[in-house]
């Protein structure tokens, strides 16, 4: 049985990877980036927000809120001093994206995003290989 993408399994596990795969230190090798993932509509009828900072390629901070859907999680409004980037998007959609049946331009076209795009492009490196990462986890819908 897989992981349950928008619960709290998700940032359990990507803790306790980080903490024993030395194949995830790897690819996030000096990462300095801040996140925040919105899924809308998931299969329970909520939405979710993960949110994540890596720093020097480790992950600082991370955390998972759920909410019932239609919830406040689906605005845009972020505190750019803390996050380069939100993104919003229907749960399956990013769900697809994590488990690599989409790509980044496939992703674009379906999401909302806000926050400092120069940012991400300069660490997209460190990016591709946490989403890599992702991909190689065992989520479930």
């Amino acid at each position: 049985m897989g992981i349950k993408l928008g619960t709290q399994a998700v940032p359990q596990e990507v803790k306790r990877r980080q903490d024993e795969d030395p194949e995830f230190k790897k690819r996030l090798k000096g990462l300095n980036f801040s996140l925040i993932l919105v899924g809308t509509d998931d299969s329970e009828n909520h939405d979710w927000q993960y949110s994540i900072k890596f720093e020097k390629g480790k992950i600082t901070e991370q955390e998972l809120e759920r909410q019932p859907a239609p919830s406040d999680l689906r605005k845009l409004t972020f505190d750019k001093e803390k996050y380069n980037v939100k993104v919003v998007g229907n749960h399956h959609d990013i769900y697809e994206f994590v488990t690599g049946k989409v790509d980044i331009p496939g992703l674009l076209s379906k999401v909302k995003i806000e926050g400092d795009f120069g940012s991400f492009v300069n660490q997209m490196t460190g990016f591709e290989g946490f989403i890599d990462f992702l991909k190689s986890m065992n989520f479930e819908v």
